[in-house]
């Protein structure tokens, strides 16, 4: 008794489930059963839709292994005609990935398949062939495979776009690579560039290739910019001879045309501090060595290294002439000097007051200038050239005392010595500039030429009222 009571539960189950098999029996033919009540036909139909999901399986796998295999191609072939090529790992990732993909739209065969096979065992199914409904039956076993399909559709799409992705991702960091590795070598070739200039970098002990390549890599961009800032602000000295084929103060010549060369020695601190001094010779001055100069002033910079929009300097220079001079601006022998240079972007605007005078006598001067600057680099290796056209408008005071002592330096002996002379001040524009100046910057050592046309306006003294074509060549060596 007690061996029935404990045996009960299990009795049951197994009499529940018994029944529920003999329901399904009595109930609902099985697959076998069917097919064994259908036509030959409908058999060897149903067996063409089996058939036929498979080969789309095998027949999307293949495709997709081929058009990505074109793709990863195509994408090779258009990188090596910019002269640009993928790593092989990655390319052998992209390949293992296409056999992976591959696969995975083969193993949705079998899902396909299983779909198919739950569509005919369905109850709508099961009752059509009960009911001997072939049409209906064959239309809804159509059915049933146009949703393997597109099962099988679904998973090729989503290999395409996995590929896809894979192949993005591997481009993207492949360029990513390649951006950071010409920046590593941009960043060594201005610390090459730094180290030739003969600048110390302070945070470089070791002086080795390595030991530069290493730095490129650690260093950021605004660190790198503030050393070139601190270093190209050094404490250094600059030899400047330079070459004007025809020498004008203020667009003045004094009727003299001459040519000039002027060897300039500037000395400049590191705090912005600088000392200059120059020599003048002239072809048609006599003696020929007819100026010389000594001046200092300050430098200083508004915007830092990150954002340097600003320079300002001021500047006194003394000039010394001799007593037979006739350079137009021998009669006034000292120069204050205010300029302000903006830098937005590639523009230069510069704004320059000059006061020049003598112990009785002074005339002041405005010059604005608008440049923009087109710069190349690497240019013959790692040099720098710069094109920089000009316009320059001059606006200052001519003072009829000083236009009669310049025209009698040139008219010496002649009635210009009794002209009547007052002390007017006459103020306003003395003339236009375009030029073109040419810089070509290697290491310490840089070439500057630039043709000027200068077209005089508002001339009072025997200057010459025509335009006239003045070229400037300069050369300059730091040394640091």
């Amino acid at each position: 008794m007690r061996f029935l009571e404990s045996s009960r539960p299990a009795m049951l189950r197994f009499c529940a489930v018994l029944l529920s098999a003999l329901c399904i029996v009595i109930c609902t033919p099985t697959q076998n059963a069917a097919q064994e009540q259908m036509p030959k036909d409908i058999r060897q139909y149903l067996d063409s839709l089996h058939k036929e999901i498979h080969f789309s399986a095998t027949l999307s796998s293949q495709s997709f292994a081929k058009t990505a295999d074109s793709l990863m191609h195509f994408t090779l072939d258009s990188l090596a005609k910019k002269q640009l090529k993928l790593q092989q790992s990655r390319i052998d990732t992209l390949t293992q990935a296409i056999k992976g993909l591959q696969q995975s739209i083969l193993q949705k065969e079998d899902s396909a398949q299983s779909l198919f096979r739950s569509g005919l065992q369905s109850k709508k199914a099961l009752l059509l062939v009960k009911k001997r409904d072939w049409d209906n039956y064959t239309d809804l076993a159509d059915s049933v495979a146009d949703d393997a399909y597109s099962l099988l559709d679904d998973a090729r799409d989503d290999a395409d776009d996995t590929f896809q992705d894979t192949l993005d991702t591997m481009l993207e960091n492949e360029e990513d690579e390649r951006d950071a590795a010409e920046e590593r070598a941009e960043k060594l070739e201005r610390l090459e560039q730094l180290k030739a200039k003969g600048l110390p970098i302070p945070t470089l002990n070791d002086k080795s290739p390595q030991a530069l390549q290493k730095l490129a890599s650690s260093l950021s961009d605004d660190a790198l910019d503030s050393l070139e800032f601190l270093q190209e602000h050094a404490t250094r000295l600059e030899i400047e001879p330079e070459f004007a084929s025809h020498s004008h103060y203020r667009a003045r010549d004094n009727s003299v045309a001459q040519f000039m060369f002027l060897p300039t020695l500037t000395f400049t601190h590191q705090s912005g501090l600088f000392l200059s001094g120059s020599a003048g010779y002239f072809s048609q001055s006599n003696p020929a060595w007819d100026m010389f100069t000594f001046g200092g002033g300050y430098t200083t910079t508004f915007g830092g290294w990150q954002h340097p929009w600003l320079e300002l300097t001021a500047s006194y220079t003394h000039f010394w002439f001799s007593e037979t001079s006739v350079l137009s601006r021998a009669d006034v022998n000292n120069n204050a000097e205010l300029v302000l240079d903006f830098t937005p972007a590639q523009w230069h605007i510069t704004l320059q007051g000059d006061h020049d005078f003598s112990s009785t006598l002074g005339e002041s001067t405005l010059t604005a200038s608008l440049a923009y600057s087109f710069e190349m680099e690497k240019v013959f290796g790692s040099n720098t050239l710069s094109i920089e056209p000009t316009v320059t408008g001059i606006y200052g005071q001519q003072d009829e005392r000083l236009v009669t002592r310049r025209l009698v330096r040139t008219r010496r002996g002649t009635d210009v010595t009794r002209r009547t002379v007052s002390n007017q001040t006459i103020t306003g524009m003395m003339g236009y500039l375009a030029s073109l100046p040419v810089t070509f910057t290697m290491g310490n050592f840089s070439i500057e030429a630039h043709p000027d046309y200068v077209v005089p306006v508002n001339v009072l003294d025997h200057s010459t009222a025509n335009p006239f074509w003045n070229m400037v060549i300069s050369l300059a060596y730091t040394i640091r």
